[in-house]
């Protein structure tokens, strides 16, 4: 599985989108997953006033590669939802009992990546002290 993948069961499965549930919709999905900046596997990350945010465009292709090995199912809402509320229809998705399993070996890589992020900030502050006045350019 890519690292974007097992981000989304994560996410999934800690906003108790499991089997049964309503879902989660793919935009709240990319907006409730922050990617580990030092994972330069991720494209399409970018930093908006400080938080990482993953583009939709890859969101929506990892969350059909997960519907099409059978870790998430999804809906469409109700049209006369969508109406009311002036915007197109939302897909959501939830995990089924495959991609509970999933998500339920993911927390090893979970932590492999949290500590990855650990040393990476400990690492960018020890260089952040580091720097002289001359460097710093005024930031």
């Amino acid at each position: 599985m890519w690292p974007l993948e097992t981000d989304v069961l994560v996410t999934l499965a800690e906003n108790d989108a499991g089997p049964g549930s309503s879902g989660i919709h793919g935009f709240a999905l990319a907006q409730l997953i922050t990617p580990d900046p030092a994972d330069r596997v991720i494209r399409g990350v970018t930093t908006e006033g400080g938080r990482w945010l993953v583009d939709t465009g890859l969101i929506y292709k990892a969350l059909k590669r997960l519907e099409r090995v059978g870790a998430l199912t999804s809906r469409w809402e109700d049209p006369d939802v969508a109406l009311a509320a002036r915007r197109p229809r939302r897909r959501y998705y939830s995990l089924t009992q495959n991609g509970v399993a999933r998500a339920s070996k993911a927390p090893l890589v979970v932590r492999r990546r949290q500590r990855r992020r650990q040393l990476y900030d400990e690492d960018r502050s020890k260089n952040n002290r580091r720097r002289s006045p001359h460097t710093d350019f005024g930031n």
